[in-house]
C-alpha cells in the first residue's frame, strides 16, 4: 500500500554564508516574532532582509520585543548596516498610496494616505519609548555612513530623546568627531521638533537639551578633545552658558561655560584649546592695530571666556601656561 503521508512543505532557507539564523532564535521568535528577520538585520544580511520583506511588508512596522522594542530601522542604524537601511528604504518607497503591493489589510496597518516619500519620512524619524530615533543611534555608535544615509533619507537631526539630547549631542558625548562633521556639513534649518528651550533663531550647532547644555558643553564634560576641536572649528559658541543643573552632571552649577566645565574636570588640553580659539578668532592679538571702538564691539560680541562667571558667582580661575 502506497504511503499517502503528506510531505512537509519546503521552508525558506535561513542559512547563508555558513550562518544559520534559526539557531539565533528562541521558540517565540520562530513562532510569532520573526526571529530570522531580526537576526538578518543585526548581522547586516541585506539579501535575506530583502527576501523576507518581499514576503511580509508588515515587518517594516514591527519591533523586537527582546531589545527595548527597537524596530529594524533602529537595529540597522545602531549596528551601522547601511545596506540594510537601503533595503528598508526601497521597501517603504514601494508602499505609497499608488502601490499595487498593498492589499486592504496592509493599507490599514500602514495607514497609507500619502506618497512613499512621506511614509519614508515617518519611518526614519520613528522614535522608541525613550524617544531615540535611528539617527540618534547611528550617531551615538559612531556610524558616519549610516548617519549620512539617514540624513539623505529625511531624518530630522533636531529631534531629541527624552532628555532633549539630539544626534549632535550624542556624537559629542562619545567623541565621534567624523559624525559631528557629517552632521554640520549642511546645517539643517530650525525645526519645531527641537526641545522647548530652542528658539527659531538658534543654529543647529548650538542646539540645547532640556537642561540648556549645548553639544560643546557635553564634549567638555566628557573630556572629548577631538569633539571640542571639531565643534569650535565649525563656530560653536565658547561662552554659551548652561541653563539648569543637568541630570547627567548634577554636581555642575548652572551658568557654566565650556571653559568652566573643562576647568572643573581638570582637563588642561581642552581649556588651552578654548582660550587659543578665542584669541585666534577675536583678532585682538595686536591691540595697537585695532581702534578702541572696534575692541569694545568685539568684546561685546565675543567676550573673553576667561572672564565669565557662573550663576553661583564663581569665577573661572584657570591659569593657562
Amino acid at each position: 500500500m502506497a504511503d499517502t503521508t503528506s510531505q512537509p512543505e519546503p521552508r525558506l532557507a535561513l542559512t547563508r554564508e555558513g550562518k544559520n539564523y534559526a539557531d539565533n532564535c528562541n521558540c517565540f521568535g520562530l513562532i510569532g516574532f520573526n526571529g530570522p528577520f531580526w537576526a538578518a538585520v543585526e548581522e547586516g544580511d541585506h539579501e535575506l532582509v530583502s527576501t523576507l520583506l518581499a514576503g511580509d511588508l508588515t515587518l517594516l512596522k514591527k519591533t523586537k520585543p527582546s531589545d527595548r522594542r527597537l524596530s529594524a530601522w533602529h537595529l540597522a542604524a545602531k549596528n551601522g548596516h547601511t545596506n540594510v537601511l537601503q533595503e528598508l528604504r526601497e521597501a517603504v518607497l514601494s508602499c505609497g498610496e499608488e502601490s499595487t503591493k498593498l492589499n486592504s489589510s496592509l493599507r490599514r496597518v500602514f495607514a497609507v494616505t500619502c506618497s512613499g516619500e512621506s511614509l519614508l519620512h515617518k519611518f526614519v524619524n520613528w522614535d522608541t519609548f525613550t524617544s531615540q530615533t535611528p539617527l540618534i543611534l547611528a550617531c551615538r555608535n559612531g556610524h558616519k555612513e549610516a548617519a549620512s544615509f539617514l540624513l539623505s533619507s529625511g531624518a530630522n537631526p533636531w529631534v531629541g530623546d527624552a532628555e532633549g539630547l539630539t544626534a549632535l549631542h550624542y556624537a559629542a558625548r562619545h567623541n565621534h568627531w567624523e559624525v559631528i562633521r557629517a552632521l554640520l556639513q549642511r546645517p539643517p534649518p530650525f525645526s519645531r521638533a527641537a526641545s522647548r528651550l530652542n528658539k527659531s533663531n538658534r543654529a543647529y550647532i548650538e542646539v540645547l537639551d532640556l537642561y540648556g547644555y549645548t553639544p560643546l558643553h557635553h564634549a567638555a564634560a566628557e573630556r572629548n578633545l577631538d569633539a571640542v576641536v571639531t565643534l569650535l572649528a565649525h563656530g560653536a559658541d565658547m561662552i554659551a552658558r548652561t541653563w539648569f543643573q543637568s541630570g547627567f552632571y548634577p554636581h555642575f552649577p548652572r551658568g557654566m561655560t565650556a571653559l568652566h566645565i573643562a576647568a572643573w574636570r581638570g582637563h588642561l588640553p581642552i581649556a588651552k584649546h578654548i582660550v587659543k580659539t578665542y584669541f585666534e578668532s577675536n583678532g585682538n592679538l595686536l591691540p595697537a592695530q585695532t581702534s578702541p571702538t572696534e575692541q569694545q564691539q568685539r568684546a561685546r560680541q565675543r567676550p573673553d571666556p576667561r572672564q565669565s562667571w557662573v550663576a553661583a558667582k564663581w569665577p573661572c580661575s584657570l591659569s593657562i601656561r
